[in-house]
């Protein structure tokens, strides 16, 4: 059984009280959600995009130390 199927049963056996209430909760996520995702634009797209995405945003602020550029090394002609 799936995850979606193991909470479809559990909202049908659910009291209306408890899913008004979770109804709820979950509008007010997803309002929070998308006022922060307006603030920062997602930079990536993909199957992975979101938890890339997430990963960026929690590093958003942090100042990235650059590795010195060096030369590449020369080689000998083949």
């Amino acid at each position: 059984m799936t995850i979606r199927e193991l909470l479809i049963e559990e909202i049908n056996q659910a009291p209306e009280d408890v899913l008004q209430r979770l109804l709820s909760y979950l509008q007010v996520e997803l309002n929070r959600r998308d006022s922060v995702q307006k603030l920062t634009r997602p930079t990536t797209s993909g199957p992975y995009a979101d938890e890339w995405n997430q990963f960026i945003g929690i590093f958003s602020n942090e100042e990235w130390e650059r590795p010195s550029q060096d030369l590449l090394e020369q080689r000998a002609e083949w």
